[in-house]
C-alpha cells in the first residue's frame, strides 16, 4: 500500500470516479442518475479529438467519442485533467469504448464499467450527460441497461461495429431490447 506525503493512500484504481454512486445488483456498475441527463437533445455534436483543437466557443456543443479508442484513451488515464475541458462544453455523450461480442467477457465488462464510471464522474461534476449504450454479448445487456435510467435520452454507439451482416442482425436484436 502506497501513501503520499500526507499519509493518504494512492487511488491507483480511480475509485473517485464512482464516489457517491449507487450500483447495479450483480456487477456493481455505477448507476447514472436521472438528473445528470438533459431533457433537451443537443443541437451540435463534435468528436472529442476535433473539439480539443477547436478555437471557438464550445458552450453549445456536446462532445462524443465516436472514434478509435486511442483518440480518447487519455481521458480514461487522466479524467481529472479533462474536467475543465468538459465544463466548457454543453455536455458530453458517454464514452464509446470498443466492445466486441468475441472479446473475453471480463474485457467486455471492464469496457462497460469504464464507460459508466467515467460517465458517472463527469455527470456528478455537473456536466450534462447523455449515456452511451454499448455492450457486448446479449447476456450482459440487462445488467448494463439497469445502470441507465428508463425513459431518458440515450445515445447508441455503432462506430466500427456493424460492418458484417451477422453483426447487423445482432444490432437489430439489440435495438429490440431498448
Amino acid at each position: 500500500m502506497y501513501k503520499d506525503e500526507n499519509d493518504v493512500v494512492e487511488d491507483s484504481f480511480q475509485a473517485f470516479l464512482v464516489e457517491g454512486a449507487y450500483f447495479t445488483e450483480i456487477e456493481e456498475y455505477p448507476i447514472i442518475e436521472d438528473w445528470m441527463i438533459p431533457k433537451i437533445p443537443p443541437k451540435k455534436i463534435m468528436p472529442f479529438d476535433k473539439a480539443l483543437n477547436y478555437q471557438g466557443d464550445l458552450s453549445d456543443i456536446y462532445i462524443c467519442t465516436y472514434a478509435r479508442d486511442c483518440t480518447f484513451e487519455r481521458v480514461r488515464k487522466h479524467p481529472k485533467k479533462y474536467l475543465s475541458f468538459f465544463k466548457r462544453c454543453a455536455g458530453l455523450i458517454g464514452f464509446d469504448y470498443s466492445i466486441h461480442s468475441d472479446m473475453p467477457i471480463v474485457k467486455q465488462k471492464a469496457q462497460m464499467n469504464d464507460n459508466l464510471s467515467l460517465s458517472f464522474y463527469y455527470g456528478k461534476q455537473g456536466n450534462n450527460l447523455i449515456p452511451n449504450i454499448r455492450y457486448g454479448i446479449d447476456e450482459l445487456a440487462d445488467e448494463f441497461l439497469s445502470a441507465i435510467p428508463k425513459h431518458t435520452m440515450i445515445a447508441v454507439g455503432t462506430h466500427g461495429f456493424i460492418k458484417e451482416t451477422y453483426k447487423k442482425a445482432e444490432w437489430y436484436c439489440f435495438l429490440e431490447k431498448l
